[in-house]
C-alpha cells in the first residue's frame, strides 16, 4: 500500500471517528436534556425507553417557563417530549415531589404517571403527607384524582401493563416527622385498578409500630404481571407475594433482617438482600435459599444482569462489588 493511499485511508477513518463522536450521546441524560435548554429537577423515574422527569422548558425567547411540566426523554432518539399537560398539573408540584418519597412513578411504557399530591398536616412541625394519587395519561392528556381517601399514600409500583398500581397507605400524620425521625404505624398495602378506579386492600393495616422504614420499599411485579412481591412488617420482617387474579397473599420468607432490595430474576424467582445475606426465593413453592452470605453489613445496590446478581457491601470508605451466579431453574 502506497503512502498516499494509506494517508487517504487514515484521513477517512479520522473523519468517521469525528462524526461518530459528534453523534455520541451524553454520558448523563440530564446533561443532554440541559443542553437542549430544559431545566431538570430531582424527581425522575425510568421507563422502558427512557426517563420521565419534572422540569421547566423555555419559550422562543429562551425564558424559563413559570410552571413545572412533566417531560419524557427517549434514550435512543435523544428527544425530549412534554406529553403531560403542564398547565393543568403545575399545582401538583407546588409542594414539591421527590422520587425518594416513592410518590412519583411512571408506567413501563411511559404512558401513565402516578403523582402524589402533597398537603401539609399542620399537626407536626415540618411534617407532610400525600393525601391523593393523581394519574396523568400521556395519550389523552387526562388528569384524574384516582385516590382521595385522606391516607398518606406512598411507594407506588406500576404493573407491567400499566393497568394497576400497588402502593402502601398510612394513617395521616404518622409517617414522617423530620425532627424526631421516621416511623410507620398501622400501614396497609392497597391496589388501584386505574381504568375502573377501584381500590382494594391487599394486606390490612398492621398494628406494629416500629422506628425506621428501610423495609417499606415499593413492590416489584413479575415480568408478566401475574404476581407482585413486597416486604411487610407484622410479626417481624416478612416477604410476601400477591396474586391479583386469585386475590391471595402468601408469606414467602421471614428474616431477622428486613428486605430493603429485591428483584425478579425470571418469571417466578426473586433475589433479595437482607442486611447480611443474598437470598433466592421461589414464589411458586415458597422455598428460600441463601445464595451468598457476607460478614460485612450494609449489602445494597442489587441488580440482576445476564443471570447474575450484583451487589455492593461494606462501608462507604471500603465498598466492594460482588457478583453471584444465579442457579438455573
Amino acid at each position: 500500500m502506497s503512502r498516499h493511499v494509506l494517508w487517504l485511508f487514515l484521513a477517512r477513518v479520522a473523519v468517521l471517528l469525528s462524526l461518530t463522536a459528534a453523534r455520541a450521546p451524553a454520558q448523563d441524560w440530564r446533561e443532554d436534556v440541559q443542553n437542549q435548554g430544559i431545566v431538570t429537577y430531582a424527581a425522575a423515574v425510568p421507563y422502558a425507553s427512557g426517563w420521565c422527569f419534572i422540569g421547566k422548558g423555555r419559550d422562543d425567547q429562551g425564558r424559563l417557563a413559570r410552571s413545572y411540566g412533566v417531560f419524557r426523554y427517549d434514550v435512543a432518539s435523544r428527544k425530549v417530549s412534554a406529553p403531560f399537560p403542564s398547565d393543568r398539573i403545575s399545582a401538583v408540584f407546588r409542594g414539591g415531589v421527590s422520587p425518594d418519597d416513592g410518590c412519583f412513578a411512571c408506567s413501563s411504557s411511559g404512558q401513565r404517571l402516578a403523582i402524589g399530591l402533597r398537603s401539609t398536616t399542620g399537626s407536626i412541625a415540618r411534617s407532610y403527607i400525600f393525601n391523593d394519587i393523581v394519574i396523568v395519561d400521556a395519550c389523552s392528556s387526562s388528569l384524574t384524582v384516582a385516590v382521595g381517601d385522606r391516607m398518606d399514600n406512598r411507594n407506588y409500583a406500576w404493573s407491567p401493563d400499566g393497568a394497576r398500581l400497588l402502593y402502601f397507605a398510612y394513617p395521616p400524620g404518622t409517617m414522617f416527622d423530620t425532627n424526631a425521625g421516621r416511623k410507620a404505624v398501622g400501614y396497609c398495602v392497597r391496589l388501584l385498578t386505574v381504568d375502573t378506579g377501584q381500590v382494594e386492600t391487599v394486606v390490612p393495616a398492621s398494628k406494629i409500630e416500629r422506628e425506621g422504614v428501610d423495609y417499606l420499599v415499593k413492590a416489584e411485579w413479575a415480568p408478566d404481571g401475574h404476581l407482585a412481591v413486597f416486604p411487610f412488617y407484622d410479626d417481624g420482617p416478612d416477604f410476601c407475594a400477591y396474586d391479583p387474579g386469585a386475590r391471595r397473599v402468601r408469606k414467602l420468607a421471614h428474616s431477622v433482617w428486613s428486605f430493603p432490595e429485591f428483584a425478579f430474576c425470571d418469571k417466578k424467582r426473586v433475589v433479595a438482600l437482607t442486611e447480611e445475606n443474598l437470598w433466592l426465593i421461589d414464589t411458586d413453592s415458597g422455598t428460600t435459599s441463601i445464595l451468598a452470605a457476607s460478614p460485612a453489613h450494609g449489602l445494597r445496590n442489587l441488580k440482576v444482569v445476564d443471570g447474575k446478581a450484583q451487589y455492593s457491601s461494606g462501608s462507604s470508605h471500603a465498598v466492594e462489588t460482588k457478583t453471584v451466579e444465579i442457579p438455573r431453574d
